[in-house]
Order: structure tokens, then C-alpha cells, then sequence
């Protein structure tokens, strides 16, 4: 069995693409949350998550659509359920830690539970396909 083998280009750029859309996903959810804290500086933890997420993927199913493919939140892939971990992490973080300490712990949380997934294929399970 060879199981070196070497990648092709399209599973190279779509791997890549995958690395970015990450990093992408967990930095917005952190600015999601830490606007909503600019303008609400009491902690509701459900809406300051939810805004995270929604700000993340919301970002996410709009570059989608404009590229014309299904976006990744209404497929298998372990997309919003990342951001909800990461954003549920960040928030506990910030009673703790310092807020820089806590923004990058929670997205290198974020990063590290979708790029597992990703590596491993972890998918939620499909009702409907």
C-alpha cells in the first residue's frame, strides 16, 4: 500500500482554500463578538455568540453564493458547529483572561476543531441529501 502519494492540483488549491476559509471563519467570529461588545458591553453570552456565528457564517454563505456553489453551513461539513465552540470558548475566556490572551486561544480553538475535522472528515450527520 502507498499512502505517500502526491496531491493533485485541485485537491492542493481546495485543501489551501480550506486553510484560509478557516482562519476566515474563526477571525470573524472573534470581531462578531467583539463588536457586539463595542455596543453592549453587558455579557449576554447566547446573543454574543449567536452574533459571532451569524457574523462568520453569515460572511461565509455569501462568498458562496457569489461564487455559485451550495455553501458550506447547509453541508456535512463541521462549519458554524467550529464558530459556535470558538465563540462559546472566547466568551468564558474573557471572564478569565486578558481579552488579547482569550481572542487568540479562542481562535486558534476555532481553527484547530475545523482543520481536525477537515483532516480526519468529521461531518454532522445529513437528514436530507
Amino acid at each position: 500500500f502507498k499512502r505517500n502519494r502526491a496531491l493533485s492540483t485541485s485537491e492542493a488549491i481546495r485543501k489551501t482554500v480550506d486553510v484560509f476559509d478557516t482562519i476566515g471563519l474563526s477571525v470573524f467570529t472573534i470581531n462578531g463578538i467583539d463588536t457586539a461588545l463595542a455596543f453592549n458591553p453587558e455579557h449576554r453570552a447566547f446573543l454574543l455568540s449567536f452574533v459571532g456565528v451569524i457574523t462568520a457564517v453569515g460572511g461565509g454563505v455569501i462568498r458562496d453564493v457569489l461564487v455559485g456553489r451550495i455553501p458550506f453551513v447547509l453541508k456535512r461539513d463541521i462549519y458554524a458547529t467550529a464558530s459556535i465552540i470558538g465563540s462559546v470558548a472566547y466568551i468564558a475566556a474573557c471572564i478569565m483572561l486578558p481579552r488579547e490572551f482569550a481572542r487568540w486561544g479562542a481562535i486558534i480553538i476555532i481553527i484547530l476543531v475545523r482543520l481536525c475535522c477537515l483532516q480526519k472528515k468529521w461531518n454532522l450527520p445529513v437528514i436530507i441529501e
